[in-house]
């Protein structure tokens, strides 16, 4: 959840929430001749809890792929996420992905055993004491797949930053949208543009044909929207094509050198802006109040520099590309927010 009013919109999905827990319940009778067992799986299911051994494994075998290790001591103890994690670092895993893997494992290890107790309990026929525990266990998986970014001013790399941590490595996600689309949620749209105009111009950066690597690279050179989602792909293409027949001269090493040190030097200055930025509370107000008074003055000078902008696009002096970055910009700027940024 990203934007404004988040505790208003937290307390409709509480109050949708509540009511839709009560009606949860595995006595037959009231699920319309479905069994006791068919609606547990099909809650189960819907809620993403893993419902056998073999699923833990593999979700666990999933947040192992890709790593030089041997995964098979992993996977036998897949019940076990601090031995996991033991002999994760015994293999000297990078220490985020063992984090990652061992607190996700948990989860789904916690959920498994979870949905056992449910399941063998079905047999007791005691639904009164079996539906309290099924809707606190459904309650708790489906508030904990909510994750709330409070701040109205965040940018799209400060959510993509709080946004990773809730996906397990390895894992494909789909993302959708969901109401209107603006502020944060803007800027957040405006990192996938990016990354797809990075992603394309990579592609061509490994193409077999010379021509067409030399314009990946002259794009990349000038790309100027490198960020979270570009750093890892960015720096391992680098380095592949650097070792290329194709690359050995020095205008094109110095190129990839360029291209290098940008995505460098830009995912450090994120990481900088989003520490500091975590910490929210009274100077934010502030800051809001000091911003309300000044952003009169500022209007003006955004609608100046708009105005250049386009002028500068007309004249030939800037590209179209150029022009539509400084003016998102000025559109984020609008959005308010801009007197913390600037102050640091």
């Amino acid at each position: 959840l990203i934007g404004s009013n988040l505790k208003g919109l937290q307390g409709y999905i509480n109050e949708s929430l509540e009511p839709w827990l009560a009606r949860l319940s595995l006595d037959p009778a009231r699920n319309q001749g479905r069994t006791s067992r068919e609606v547990l799986d099909d809650l189960a299911e819907r809620l993403r809890v893993p419902v056998s051994e073999n699923m833990v494994r593999t979700m666990l075998g999933t947040m192992l792929d890709g790593l030089d290790i041997d995964v098979v001591p992993c996977l036998e103890v897949w019940d076990r996420p601090d031995r996991v994690k033991e002999l994760l670092e015994q293999g000297e895993v990078e220490p985020q992905r063992v984090e990652d893997v061992a607190g996700f494992l948990g989860r789904y290890v916690r959920g498994f055993r979870e949905y056992e107790s449910l399941v063998g309990g079905l047999g007791s026929g005691e639904f009164a004491s079996l539906d309290k525990d099924l809707r606190t266990w459904a309650g708790t998986w489906f508030r904990e797949k909510i994750a709330v970014i409070d701040d109205v001013h965040a940018d799209g790399e400060k959510i993509l930053s709080q946004f990773i941590p809730f996906v397990p490595p390895g894992f494909l996600v789909r993302i959708m949208g969901m109401q209107n689309i603006k502020g944060p949620g803007l800027d957040f749209v405006y990192r996938w543009q990016a990354w797809e105009r990075c992603h394309a111009a990579l592609l061509e950066l490994e193409d077999e044909d010379t021509a067409v690597m030399e314009r990946g690279l002259k794009t990349l050179m000038g790309f100027q929207e490198l960020g979270v989602l570009s750093h890892e792909r960015v720096l391992e293409t680098v380095d592949r094509v650097g070792k290329r027949p194709e690359a050995q001269n020095e205008s094109f090493q110095a190129g990839l050198a360029l291209i290098r040190s940008n995505q460098e030097k830009t995912s450090t200055a994120i990481a900088k802006r989003v520490r500091g930025r975590r910490q929210a509370g009274l100077l934010d107000n502030v800051f809001a109040v000091v911003e309300s008074f000044l952003d009169a003055g500022d209007a003006v000078r955004r609608r100046k520099k708009a105005n250049r902008i386009y002028k500068d696009m007309v004249d030939e002096r800037i590209s179209t590309e150029r022009a539509a970055l400084e003016l998102k910009k000025l559109n984020k700027r609008q959005k308010g927010g801009w007197l913390k940024e600037k102050l640091g």
